[in-house]
């Protein structure tokens, strides 16, 4: 069988909501909606590391933007990208196609769009060092796994975008 050479990166609590601030989480595990999609689409998953888990734990208290926005914690997320940009620059080297990323919106880290969060801007700036672009879209802030989820149209033609990276 034949690898389709098609690559999605996402955040980490689309596939593990259990990494979320408690209280917080949308969906009981993953988001399995958007995660059935992507398998569907038979694209390969690259989950990034969760860092602000990893930062400050599971009892961590919600924190904003500014509050992340510190040389620590941007050191940290550079830290936990480092060998992921590594990753990404072997498939690139080997003819894959990077589908994009897909963030969370209104995350202090993983917001990809709007205001981009930190994690998000850490990432961009060590992909765009190695020469490598892609495209970016946000799970809505007002997901949630338990309705009907609405956007699945917008995540497809997400998904259905050619830009390789460079």
């Amino acid at each position: 069988m034949e690898r389709k050479k098609e690559l999605l990166i996402i955040a980490h609590c689309i596939l593990n909501q259990n990494a979320v601030i408690k209280g917080w989480e949308r969906a009981p595990g993953p988001f399995s909606s958007i995660v059935k999609d992507i398998l569907d689409q038979n694209l390969g998953i690259i989950q990034l590391p969760c860092p602000e888990f990893r930062f400050a734990g599971e009892d961590r208290p919600p924190m904003t933007l500014q509050e992340y926005d510190t040389p620590d914690y941007r050191r940290h997320c550079r830290k936990l990208l480092e060998p992921v940009v590594d990753e990404l620059e072997e498939y690139r080297n080997k003819g894959y196609l990077i589908k994009g990323i897909m963030g969370i919106e209104e995350s202090p880290s993983c917001d990809g769009n709007r205001t981009p969060g930190i994690y998000m801007q850490e990432l961009q700036g060590l992909l765009r060092d190695v020469g490598i672009t892609v495209s970016v879209w946000d799970v809505p802030a007002d997901y949630l796994e338990s309705e009907k989820p609405r956007g699945l149209e917008e995540l497809q033609r997400f998904y259905h975008f050619k830009k390789t990276i460079e």
